[in-house]
């Protein structure tokens, strides 16, 4: 999502011209935290779309691998205005991150006019994986195809040199991105003295974030205050000291918050915390809103780890109880990951594989797709595995959709043998949720593996998920329904049409209240039972009905779309 325009937004001629995108095959915005690369590259960006140009953005950050670059790409694109959609592609083809870029680049090929990607913080991408598709459009795309992209170090595997060195590309620094004297009093609306505009040019060496701290907090700031060269130090002299003791407590405790929810700050800091904090004058310019919705906003980051680092060494309990908090309403709004990621830093791992196992365990791939389920995953520690068994088959399957067959196996195994053949769950656990997880597990591992449907072993499967889809009232309702669901694809292997019509409807009815996912993949499922059966107006129907859903899901699991 592009972000929105900033307020006080100083037009720097010279800046823009160098930032043109389209002047040059590459452009990169290199800077320490808090000089504005984002700010500029976005106008940026604004600016092409204005003139009708596709402009494709793209934040990244650490948890970014390279199959979900290989999606977000062309999502990117398609947001952009850029039709990237090929009939001719397979499910087989979307599976290789290769295919979808090559897609990609052929799509911009075939665009008379140019196009620009913009990547902002690259350097958050750890992997060579990653980087690598970064890489593919950077060197191999037609040329038509502009890239840009922000960064505080330039990771060493992404090879720029190459293209600046044959002056294709050009590099914006800190030094081109600090304020000069001029800009400054453009920034203050012309209404400093000569002597405060001499001081705030040596105080704050024309540090965009300095400048804005300072701006903000002019009323009651002292002016003889200097900037102390890094965040923090700038935040206490310029920031903090213009707050009362009450409000940078509040400050505090709001910069553990990933983004300012009204409701949720309210719930966990008490009624009125977010009118508080928007009605501190200081705060004003360091809150950024995205979307163009008040109702989500997120100090700026320098203030963000700044309130962080403070909290957790002056007051650790309260750090980690805040976070807590959080936790427990974002697992009670079903935001499971982002529940999971203040649970860690609440440091109670328990509390991580509790939010994760009551959003579905196993099954919360078929709430939320498997995109969002490897980012849970990723948070899943040693420890957190061996309390909660049934989180060790989550990453069965995600293994096994992965191809490690072996460590999938392995470790099945060794479930196997800790809960007695998946009869016996943790303490406080679900024996017969580990039971249904594990016939989970084996249906996949089943379709998968494409084994044979007439065995004694798949026999047993199928009574297995039989038994849970015409369970009474025992079964949580939504495992009743995917149960529901695979039957009808067991039904439709076995060219029983009109039973594998009954399950598959009467799964629909019970997921689409609770599973967008899993509605998306029952219309599919309906549209082919209709073509079999020679209904195709109701398959055309089922199939559009699935393909409006996948659009709407398409960074929670981008294979459906296909």
């Amino acid at each position: 999502m592009l972000p929105d325009p900033v307020d006080g937004f100083v037009d720097r001629a010279e800046l823009a011209s160098r930032c043109d995108l389209a002047q040059q095959r590459l452009t990169v915005i290199k800077a320490p935290g808090g000089f504005g690369k984002t700010t500029l590259l976005a106008d940026a960006c604004q600016r092409l779309r204005s003139m009708h140009g596709v402009a494709a953005w793209l934040a990244v950050d650490e948890e970014d691998d390279a199959p979900a670059l290989a999606t977000y790409l062309p999502f990117a694109f398609a947001e952009a205005g850029l039709d990237i959609l090929d009939t001719r592609v397979t499910n087989h083809d979307f599976e290789h991150g290769d295919y979808r870029i090559n897609v990609l680049l052929h799509s911009i090929e075939i665009r008379a006019y140019r196009c620009v990607l913009a990547i902002d913080d690259v350097d958050r991408l750890r992997s060579p994986e990653s980087l690598s598709i970064v890489g593919q459009p950077l060197h191999r795309g037609p040329p038509n195809l502009h890239i840009a992209m922000t960064c505080r170090e330039l990771p060493p595997s992404l090879d720029v040199a190459s293209l600046l060195l044959d002056r294709r590309g050009v590099v914006i620094t800190d030094e081109d991105l600090r304020f000069k004297k001029r800009e400054i009093a453009l920034f203050f609306d012309t209404k400093l003295s000569r002597r405060e505009l001499d001081e705030l040019n040596e105080g704050s060496q024309g540090w965009p974030i300095a400048l804005c701290i300072h701006r903000d907090g002019r009323a009651g700031a002292d002016p003889d205050d200097r900037m102390q060269g890094i965040a923090s130090n700038w935040i206490e002299a310029r920031l903090w000291r213009g707050l009362a003791p009450e409000e940078q407590d509040l400050v505090l405790d709001v910069g553990l918050f990933e983004w300012i929810d009204r409701e949720l700050v309210d719930e966990v800091l008490g009624a009125g915390s977010v009118r508080r904090i928007l009605a501190i004058p200081a705060l004003s310019g360091l809150l950024r809103t995205a979307g163009g919705s008040t109702d989500a906003l997120t100090l700026h980051p320098l203030v963000r780890q700044y309130c962080a680092a403070r909290r957790s060494r002056e007051a650790p309990e309260r750090y980690r109880s805040i976070h807590r908090l959080i936790a427990d309403a974002l697992a009670r709004r079903d935001q499971a990951v982002p529940a999971m990621r203040h649970a860690t830093e609440a440091g109670d791992p328990h509390r991580v594989g509790e939010i994760l196992e009551a959003a579905g365990g196993p099954r919360f791939w078929l709430r939320y797709g498997m995109v969002t389920m490897a980012a849970a995953n990723a948070l899943l520690t040693k420890e957190i595995l061996a309390r909660f068994p049934r989180l060790g088959l989550l990453r069965c399957i995600l293994q096994v959709w992965a191809g490690e067959l072996g460590q999938a196996r392995a470790l099945y195994a060794d479930l196997h043998s800790r809960t007695d053949g998946f009869t016996r769950d943790r303490q406080g656990g679900s024996d017969r949720e580990l039971h249904f997880d594990n016939v989970t597990y084996r249906y996949l591992l089943s379709s998968c593996g494409c084994q044979p449907i007439r065995t004694p072993e798949a026999s047993a499967l199928v009574s297995d998920i039989n038994a849970v889809a015409d369970d009474g009232k025992e079964i949580e309702p939504f495992a009743k329904a995917v149960a529901m669901y695979a039957m009808g694809e067991i039904e439709t292997t076995r060219s029983n049409f009109e039973d594998a019509l009954r399950w598959t409807t009467r799964s629909r009815a019970e997921v689409i209240r609770r599973s967008r996912y899993m509605t998306l993949v029952a219309d599919f499922q309906l549209g082919i039972i209709a073509m079999v059966q020679g209904r195709v107006a109701d398959a055309a129907q089922a199939y559009s009905r699935s393909q409006r859903a996948s659009k709407s899901d398409f960074l929670q699991d981008a294979g459906p779309s296909v």
